[in-house]
Parts: structure tokens; sequence; C-alpha cells
């Protein structure tokens, strides 16, 4: 006979409430003894055993969702790193598929030659 309870259902919120409800008490109870005493006054005799027992738990899946936020801010990062360096390298790409200019044309005009094209050479 065993103190730990069988659950033979597999609801997954269910689940999910009594591997939350595991957690809050063992944050709860861990070397406190006031907290001990008042579990011992609200809790039944049976939960209480339960805890105090030295029986293995089953192992089962986690079905908790943690969030990683630093996994999902890497992820992000990467993402936009690389869809920038495809932008540039196609930005590249084009400046070079462009036909280049002759040196006058990109040259800047200087203002006393094109007055002096203007009065005709004097």
């Amino acid at each position: 006979t065993s103190t730990l309870p069988l659950h033979r259902f597999s609801d997954n919120r269910l689940l999910t409430h009594r591997q939350l409800s595991r957690h809050l008490v063992g944050l709860w109870v861990t070397g406190n003894p006031t907290a001990n005493a008042l579990l011992h006054r609200v809790l039944p005799l049976g939960l209480m055993q339960y805890l105090k027992s030295n029986e293995k738990v089953p192992e089962e899946a986690d079905r908790m969702h943690v969030r990683d936020n630093l996994k999902a801010v890497q992820t992000l990062s990467k993402r936009r790193i690389n869809k920038l360096e495809l932008t540039l390298i196609h930005w590249r790409t084009r400046l070079r598929s462009k036909p280049q200019r002759d040196a006058t044309a990109q040259r800047p005009c200087d203002p006393e030659e094109e007055t002096t094209a203007d009065q005709g050479g004097r």
C-alpha cells in the first residue's frame, strides 16, 4: 500500500494544475517551520503524510509551458542580422551591376567654367 495517490486519468489541464500545486507547495514549505505549522492546521492529515513520504514520485513529462525569453530574443536577433546581411548583399550586387559613368559626368561643375562657357570663351 502506497501513500502516493495514483492518477488514472490523462486530462492535461488537471495534470498541469497538479504539477503547479506540487511546485507551489514545495516552495512554500521548504525549510520554514511556520509554513509547516500552518500547513498542518490547514491541510488534511493524508495530504501531510503524502508530503512527508520518502517514496519516489514516478517520472512524468513536464506539461507546463516555460517561456525561454533569452532564446526567443537570440533567435529574433539572428533572424534580423541574417536579413540585414542578405539586404546588404543584394544592395552591393545592384550597385555593381549598374553601368559606370565617365569621370567627367560625376565631377561637380566649377561655377567659373560655366560663366566662361556662356560667354563664348572670352
